[in-house]
């Protein structure tokens, strides 16, 4: 996240400068818009605490973090990558405080109704439990398999005792 003060920006820099800028790092940049203003202005940055500030929301929900911490203590989720409204993904619980926004506008039933829609309409996830049950069941058999070997070792090493 960033804060500017714009006034003071447009005095001292110009489109045309973010240009040459771009053109002197031979436009190899990953994310041109950020690259560039992180290149021009480090020296002007104060660090804020990202677990408040900037939160990747489904980077905090791996590592453990859920909708109530959020919601506590978190000024401003970041939604990167995957949306809450769409219905193509896997979903979280920290996607809750978007919905929870979302429920204050005009247009909640309408994303509700095509979020639901999308979601009804995927095969992600029956493809992925499927695919999940089929992995469970060769595990399963492998693993009979090496219970086996491992109980015939154990009958052998009785046996030369």
């Amino acid at each position: 996240m960033m804060l500017w003060n714009i006034e003071k920006l447009r005095g001292k820099y110009s489109f045309k400068d973010y240009m040459e800028l771009s053109h002197r790092l031979n436009y190899q940049m990953l994310a041109p818009d950020q690259d560039l203003l992180n290149y021009m202005h480090w020296k002007q940055i104060k660090f804020l605490d990202e677990y408040q500030f900037d939160l990747f929301s489904k980077m905090a929900y791996d590592s453990g973090i859920h909708y109530e911490d959020v919601k506590k203590e978190t000024t401003i989720v970041h939604f990167a990558g995957m949306k809450p409204w769409e219905g193509e993904y896997f979903h979280y619980d920290i996607e809750q405080l978007w919905w929870d926004y979302a429920r204050l506008t005009p247009f909640y039933t309408e994303l509700m109704e095509e979020f639901i829609y999308n979601c009804i309409n995927n095969p992600l996830v029956g493809d992925t439990l499927y695919s999940l049950t089929c992995d469970k069941k060769n595990l399963a058999a492998e693993l009979n398999k090496s219970t086996a070997v491992c109980q015939k070792l154990l009958h052998m090493l009785e046996g030369n005792q």
